[in-house]
């Protein structure tokens, strides 16, 4: 039996990337009750996924659009939709209800973190975007990650100053976003195209 081992890729390092430390802004979200970075933790290792599934099909250099592979990319996506549909409604009830809390400065940091580090791999998988079409989708996932984190900083951030509203806010925008770039219906015929 010829088993092939996976070998590291740019791909593989940023789902670990994504897993790791989509995980700590959970974790904080939940220690802080920040919705805005249950979102953006959402987001993050629903993006952990999808670079998962590529980097593997690449090590096996197979088809990215192989039937099979097509139908777990459409239910890791319609997970991730309902994800973050269920945080969206979360949050809105939270501001239903007026319950919203202000945060201390361990959501805003791990947010800010968030920007920093999901721009250093989109900046990873940038200089191989255009060589590989796998890469540029997971580039344009990557800059989307840190557009998740940056509206948790304002979200976060505006809870710590007093707004206890933004965070449940920033929660709902952050879901939008998640939904939007994971429908599963977006899965193209063409790589990343």
């Amino acid at each position: 039996m010829n088993k092939q081992a996976l070998k590291p890729n740019r791909m593989l390092i940023a789902s670990a990337v994504n897993f790791i430390y989509g995980g700590a802004e959970l974790a904080v979200s939940q220690m802080e009750g920040s919705h805005a970075l249950l979102s953006a933790g959402v987001h993050e290792t629903s993006d952990g996924f999808a670079h998962g599934i590529k980097g593997v099909t690449e090590n096996l250099q197979k088809d990215l659009h192989d039937r099979r592979i097509r139908r777990l990319r459409v239910v890791v996506r319609s997970m991730i939709c309902a994800s973050a549909l269920l945080v969206g409604v979360s949050a809105a009830e939270e501001l239903r209800q007026d319950r919203a809390e202000t945060l201390g400065p361990t959501a805003v940091l791990v947010a800010l973190g968030g920007v920093a580090v999901h721009g250093g791999v989109a900046a990873m998988l940038y200089t191989k975007r255009e060589e590989n079409g796998l890469y540029s989708d997971a580039f344009r996932h990557a800059g989307a990650d840190a557009l998740s984190s940056f509206i948790a900083v304002g979200g976060t951030y505006l809870a710590a100053r007093g707004y206890a509203d933004a965070d449940p806010a920033a929660a709902i925008a952050g879901a939008s976003v998640t939904i939007a770039l994971n429908l599963p219906w977006r899965i193209h015929d063409q790589h990343g195209h």
